[in-house]
């Protein structure tokens, strides 16, 4: 058997990681406003209800609930 002399390939350096971070950052979001676009109504219904559903939860139906210090009642 023979040893190869053969030089070794050069490698050229990996490209910088940080280079394509916002590169991926501006496509998804190009990728969720058009599908926010698409879904436009659900959006923004989803939107606009919960919300409203946070402060009728947390505020009305939790206290009601306990019935403890936080709702006002008798402690």
């Amino acid at each position: 058997m023979s040893a190869s002399t053969a030089a070794p390939a050069v490698l050229a350096p990996p490209p910088p990681a940080r280079a394509t971070i916002p590169r991926t950052f501006a496509a998804m979001m190009a990728r969720e406003g058009r599908v926010m676009r698409k879904n436009f109504v659900a959006t923004f219904t989803r939107v606009l209800v919960q919300p409203v559903m946070f402060v009728f939860v947390f505020a009305y139906v939790l206290p009601k609930l306990g019935g403890g210090a936080m709702a006002g009642g008798p402690g």
